[in-house]
């Protein structure tokens, strides 16, 4: 028997499975994912329907990133809906950031003491951001300020920072979140946050995540992969943040987005 056979809906890992050609695809949006400018965030969207191969593109493109160079490039795998809370969605995504930029100082071996210092600098500093952004995710669910679009405005930090503003000692939110801006583009390095089955969430995670990426983790020199049924994600943001059009509200936040190809036709430019 030929040992390339299909396994159910698994996700092929290696190129050694990939039946479709997927592979020159996955090495193409690996590059994009590293290559945009570094001054700031991006977000890019990978769409296609439940079935047609998403998973396994995602997982051939966190390979080709995986084999860049680890002191340059660190790769997160982030998984929302093994989450509970706001608060929780928070915390472990910023945890993740930590542990990647220190993978990343690790795999330099750079030893002096103004690199270790400087690295955990940026580690303090996303910790820091988080463990503010954590009760006031409390806050601002408290007092509404998670409201329809505002994401999308680029209103919802100061909102948030404004409400903050009693309950904390120290720099405002808006203030810690340009230090550690600043301080990961001083960092030279790419960190990239894939999430798989975005439009499996709940309507009111999706709304909670998406502004998660478009407000609150909007870094320079990280960069989103989303993988999503842009018709089903569509559907949950209305619902979940109450906007007339998904569709319209998703184009603010992705800045570019490439369908999975059906395995009889090309590789989509982009």
């Amino acid at each position: 028997m030929d040992a390339k056979t299909f396994n159910g809906d698994r996700p092929i890992q290696s190129q050694n499975e990939d039946l479709f050609g997927f592979a020159t695809l996955a090495e193409r949006i690996a590059a994009s994912l590293t290559s945009q400018a570094a001054n700031k965030g991006f977000v890019f969207g990978l769409e296609g329907k439940w079935g047609s191969g998403k998973s396994s593109l995602l997982a051939l493109t966190l390979a080709r990133l995986r084999e860049m160079n680890p002191a340059k490039v660190a790769a997160i795998e982030f998984r929302p809906w093994l989450i509970g809370d706001r608060d929780q969605l928070l915390t472990a995504l910023f945890d993740d950031f930590a542990k990647a930029i220190a993978e990343l100082q690790s795999a330099r071996g750079e030893t002096g003491e103004a690199t270790k210092r400087a690295a955990g600098d940026v580690v303090e500093q996303v910790r820091s951001f988080a463990r503010h952004l954590g009760p006031i995710g409390k806050l601002a669910g408290v007092a509404g300020l998670f409201v329809p679009g505002a994401s999308a405005a680029g209103d919802m930090l100061e909102k948030i920072a404004a409400a903050a503003s009693e309950q904390t000692d120290g720099p405002s939110l808006v203030a810690q979140k340009d230090r550690l801006a600043s301080a990961l583009l001083d960092l030279d390095c790419r960190i990239v946050v894939a999430i798989d089955d975005v439009d499996r969430l709940e309507p009111g995670e999706v709304a909670e995540l998406l502004r998660l990426v478009r407000s609150v983790a909007d870094f320079p020199n990280v960069s989103y992969l989303l993988c999503y049924d842009g018709l089903t994600l569509a559907h949950a943001i209305e619902s979940g943040t109450g906007v007339s059009s998904g569709t319209a509200y998703l184009e603010k936040i992705v800045q570019t987005e490439v369908a999975v190809p059906r395995p009889e036709g090309s590789v989509a430019n982009f």
